[in-house]
């Protein structure tokens, strides 16, 4: 009997909670998706001042979103910086809608991989997910030059480095397949003569560049935005 009786009342009371779950899922805020505030920033400057088509956009992670000097670096190309967060390369896959194909520029910068070395990806990931940035890029936006700029050694995460030599290493023999794709290879640049880490050229974090890093990042980056702009006769660089 009291089996029986515990049962009859076990019922009502897991309906109950159901419906407390139910309810709370519906009331509950959305949770935005990572960086969701940095690109509503970007399309409201483009919706106050929008930026000419048919130029260049830099996008990628906070090293590119930190190049605060990015249009006095190049005064004679038209570049948009777009980028953001600490990102990854699938999150300027799923933003490109919004921060790149609005421009319709005639080439993408691009520099990410770091950072999804960092959260665990391996080098070949690294790789696909370029692939797929490139894919996304490219069917909407058909002559669209892109060009990836090297993993950059950063000093506070050399324990990486065989991969971020690795997944350079991939992507450049890939692109090196494909038309209208370069790979701007600095990585030579931020190592010294004996392959150690060169911390001079980078801020407090280890992480990103300081002035002298986006310097060799300019000298480096220079030749092939006018590439990326020239008639599209040659196909690869």
């Amino acid at each position: 009997m009291l089996p029986s009786i515990l049962s009859k009342m076990a019922i009502p009371l897991l309906r109950v909670i159901l419906l407390s779950g139910c309810l709370s899922l519906l009331t509950a805020p959305i949770q935005e998706a990572r960086f969701e505030s940095e690109i509503k920033a970007y399309e409201e400057a483009d919706r106050r001042s929008p930026p000419a088509k048919g130029g260049i956009v830099f996008v990628g992670s906070s090293s590119i979103r930190m190049w605060s000097t990015l249009a006095q670096d190049f005064p004679e190309f038209p570049v948009l910086n777009r980028g953001f967060g600490g990102s990854v390369i699938r999150e300027s896959t799923e933003f490109a809608p919004r921060l790149i194909f609005p421009h319709k520029p005639r080439m993408v910068v691009f520099f990410a991989g770091s950072n999804d070395l960092a959260e665990g990806d391996t080098s070949s990931q690294v790789l696909a997910n370029f692939k797929d940035f490139v894919g996304v890029v490219r069917k909407e936006l058909a002559d669209c030059r892109i060009a990836f700029i090297a993993i950059t050694p950063a000093p506070s995460r050399w324990n990486n480095l065989a991969a971020m030599q690795e997944a350079n290493r991939l992507v450049q023999n890939w692109i090196y397949t494909e038309d209208n794709l370069a790979f701007i290879n600095t990585y030579p640049l931020f190592v010294t003569k004996e392959g150690g880490p060169r911390p001079e050229l980078f801020l407090h974090d280890q992480l990103h560049l300081n002035s002298e890093g986006y310097g060799l990042w300019r000298r480096a980056v220079r030749p092939y935005l006018s590439w990326g702009l020239e008639d599209r006769g040659r196909e690869a660089w």
